[in-house]
C-alpha cells in the first residue's frame, strides 16, 4: 500500500467520523458496566422491542440481545455500521442494523424501549423528536444527557430513564 492511499483512507475515515459528531454524538465506546446498569435501568424481556439509536460498535445491541428482547440499531457512520453487523452476526434473528440517520427515521410504532447516548446540545431536539414519533408506554434511556421538560425516574452512572404513557411537547 502507497503513503498515498494510506493517507488517502485516513482522511475518509476522519471526516466520516466528523460528519458522524456533527450530526450526533460521538463515538465513544461506553464501558461495559455502565452499559449493563444502564440497560438494567429496565427489566428487558422477549416482548421488548428496544431501538438503538447511534447504535455505534453495536455494543448495546449484543447486551440488548442477550436479554432475550428484539432490538433495531441505527448508526449513521458507515464504518461504524459495518463494524456492528461483523460484531452481531450471530444474532441476526434478534438484531436489525439499519445505516440511517434516525433524526429522518419513523420508528417502528411497537418500540418499547429507546437508548440513546447524546449530548445535552441536542436534548431538546431530541424531545420533540420524540413526541413526533407517537409511541404510546415508552421507556426512554438517555445516557450522557437529561431530557431539560422531564424528570427521569430512574438513574444510574449517567444514565436515565424516562417513562413516557404519551408524548406531548
Amino acid at each position: 500500500m502507497t503513503v498515498e492511499i494510506l493517507i488517502l483512507i485516513i482522511i475518509v475515515i476522519i471526516v466520516v467520523m466528523g460528519f458522524s459528531v456533527i450530526v450526533g454524538a460521538p463515538y465513544i465506546p461506553t464501558r461495559r458496566k455502565w452499559a449493563s446498569e444502564a440497560l438494567g435501568l429496565v427489566k428487558l424481556n422477549k416482548n421488548d422491542i428496544v431501538v438503538d439509536l447511534g447504535s455505534g460498535d453495536g455494543a448495546i445491541l449484543k447486551l440488548v440481545a442477550d436479554k432475550g428482547a428484539k432490538v433495531i440499531g441505527y448508526e449513521i457512520n458507515p464504518i461504524l455500521y459495518l463494524l456492528s453487523r461483523i460484531r452481531t452476526a450471530k444474532y441476526s434473528d434478534r438484531i436489525k442494523i439499519h445505516l440511517k440517520n434516525y433524526w429522518s427515521e419513523n420508528l417502528p410504532k411497537d418500540t418499547t424501549v429507546i437508548y440513546i447516548f447524546g449530548l445535552q446540545r441536542d436534548s431538546e431536539k431530541f424531545e420533540k423528536y420524540l413526541a413526533s414519533q407517537g409511541i404510546k408506554n415508552l421507556k426512554v434511556i438517555t445516557f450522557g444527557f437529561d431530557l431539560p421538560n422531564y424528570k427521569p425516574t430512574k438513574t444510574t452512572n449517567g444514565a436515565n430513564l424516562y417513562l413516557f404513557n404519551e408524548l406531548m411537547l
